[in-house]
């Protein structure tokens, strides 16, 4: 530990010294029950907080050939007749020394942990999220089942927690949960920045609630509204407006564009009662809530496309909240043409938006965005730009083929970045990840 002076702040601030200390989770969000978060390098587990008191420890899959992740319902049947396989093991930390498959369980030490009924309703027993790994060769039969029900690790990592054991004993409503890196021979992080995720909450997605007050605006699409008597902050779906009050460490820098929208809004909702529609996620990971936000209970007047028309404001896509994206990209793709406001004075677009990549065999492909510009696509290999594809003119759709980069034996996590075709557009942020495996 040690104590150091600051000039940003009054009196002493204690600086403690990370030495070997895992990084705290990043990219923290919830969707219902379901957690997302990054990996952390050199991670093992992670232990999960729900309301600050220790919940559940997930186990770490590894990438290699003999580590598997089960976090799905495994059939056994018909792919292995029953039997028992001896050999030395570790699955979720514990030794074993045989494994059982018979038409519906699968068994350590016959300990049943997987099992279907006659009813077709599985699970896991003991522990949703479990682990294979194997320090001695491995029966070919065992072997083909556990590669073939096995998820490799990706960059992002999930868990559903309504599967693990304890879940009977979280209340409904709201919580928060964090995560905490774990592994042996480092100090654990620090716990993830706090997100909240509902319990058969009472909002549903597509259901308008409301009014609500609007006491306070933050920001061009971010306001302040009191709900069932608590001040609630609301980030709207959909859009974004330049910045106003953004800390001065952000790359977003605070610009006229910014006040200019957040006067906006000042002036059409502080005061005024509003209704709020849900998508998929009910929270970001600042805790706000993510709503559409409208003038009318019957949701006809929807402020967040407002601010689109108006140009103010981008429309802005984030997966998995798109319950009215073609709606808004069509009011922008309007106002664009128009040269309302932002686009008029050439301030927007300030990014190219991402690619939407899927993958087919050795071939990842995506619909082109249709506007002029978009000159190329960088095709980055595990965060390194390894290829890149020209539009074709007059096309809508682009393909390109992985196995041109030449890659060895392994997984590769794939991503696509949109070049522009002038320096007023920046390049799009990466596309989602493909996991790409090459035998």
């Amino acid at each position: 530990m040690i104590l150091l002076s600051s000039p940003d702040y009054e009196g002493k601030v204690v600086y403690e010294f990370s030495g070997n200390r895992l990084a705290s989770p990043e990219n923290i969000s919830a969707d219902g029950s379901t957690i997302y978060f990054g990996k952390v390098l050199n991670a093992t587990s992670y232990l999960i907080k729900i309301d600050g008191v220790d919940y559940a420890e997930v186990i770490n899959a590894g990438t290699e050939k003999n580590t598997w992740l089960f976090n799905e319902v495994v059939d056994t049947s018909p792919a292995v007749s029953p039997e028992a396989y001896n050999f030395e093991y570790e699955s979720n930390g514990q030794s074993y020394s045989k494994i059982s498959i018979a038409e519906n369980i699968i068994g350590y030490d016959d300990s049943e942990v997987y099992h279907t009924s006659l009813s077709g309703d599985s699970g896991w027993v003991l522990q949703a999220y479990r682990t294979i790994s194997c320090s001695a060769s491995i029966p070919s039969a065992i072997y083909n089942l556990l590669i073939a029900n096995a998820t490799y690790q990706p960059e992002q990592l999930s868990c559903d927690l309504s599967t693990l054991y304890n879940w009977g004993n979280i209340t409904n409503g709201s919580h928060s949960v964090q995560i905490i890196a774990k592994a042996s021979g480092y100090r654990d992080s620090v716990p993830s920045q706090s997100i909240y995720f509902g319990k058969n909450v009472s909002f549903v997605k597509g259901q308008i609630y409301g009014p609500y007050t609007v006491s306070r605006v933050v920001d061009g699409d971010t306001v302040v509204a009191v709900i069932d008597g608590v001040e609630t902050k609301i980030r709207m779906i959909g859009v974004n407006t330049p910045e106003s009050v953004a800390k001065s460490s952000y790359r977003t820098e605070n610009c006229q564009e910014g006040i200019d929208a957040s006067n906006y809004t000042k002036a059409q909702l502080t005061g005024q009662q509003v209704y709020i529609e849900f998508d998929t996620d009910q929270y970001d990971r600042y805790n706000r809530f993510l709503c559409y936000i409208y003038r009318d209970a019957e949701g006809t007047q929807m402020y967040n496309n407002e601010l689109i028309e108006l140009g103010y404001g981008e429309a802005a896509y984030y997966s998995p909240n798109g319950e009215h994206r073609t709606f808004l990209e069509t009011t922008q793709a309007t106002a664009r043409t128009n040269g309302v406001r932002n686009w008029g004075t050439h301030f927007f677009p300030t990014k190219l938006e991402p690619a939407s990549v899927t993958l087919t065999g050795s071939t990842i492909s995506w619909d082109h965005l249709a506007n002029n510009y978009i000159e190329s696509y960088d095709i980055k290999v595990d965060g390194t730009v390894t290829g890149n594809v020209i539009q074709p003119a007059g096309t809508t759709h682009v393909e390109y083929d992985l196995t041109s980069l030449g890659l060895s034996s392994g997984t590769y996590r794939i991503n696509v970045v949109a070049i522009p075709t002038n320096s007023t557009h920046e390049k799009s942020n990466n596309s989602n990840n493909i996991n790409y495996i090459v035998s």
